[in-house]
């Protein structure tokens, strides 16, 4: 069920949301990341928020945690909007905190 304002979490990452994550991350470079977890948010467009594992491109690279905030707006007329908002690092100690219940 999608609720307006609210996010939805998709069961798994699927072909649509793939797609729109492959299309905002093309020119991204440096680091390689990989969406696990997806939710979705009606707005005037959609909000997606992808959890991801990612390794900076560089031989022993630790992976870390990161959540890539993307927006995407389809027009019938124009060219679709889609925009990374933010790509942020989930410190691992704040998902061990939600884990334990903290």
């Amino acid at each position: 069920m999608t609720v307006l304002g609210g996010y939805t979490v998709h069961p798994e990452v699927g072909t649509q949301e793939m797609a729109v994550f492959q299309y905002a991350m093309k020119n991204h470079v440096g680091v390689s990341f990989n969406p696990v977890i997806v939710a979705s948010q009606v707005v005037d467009g959609t909000n997606y928020l992808f959890v991801c594992t990612g390794k900076v491109v560089v031989p022993n690279a630790e992976t870390k945690v990161y959540v890539i905030k993307i927006y995407t707006k389809f027009q019938h007329s124009i060219a679709p909007t889609v925009e990374i908002l933010s790509i942020d690092e989930l410190p691992i100690a704040s998902l061990l905190d939600l884990k334990a219940g903290v």
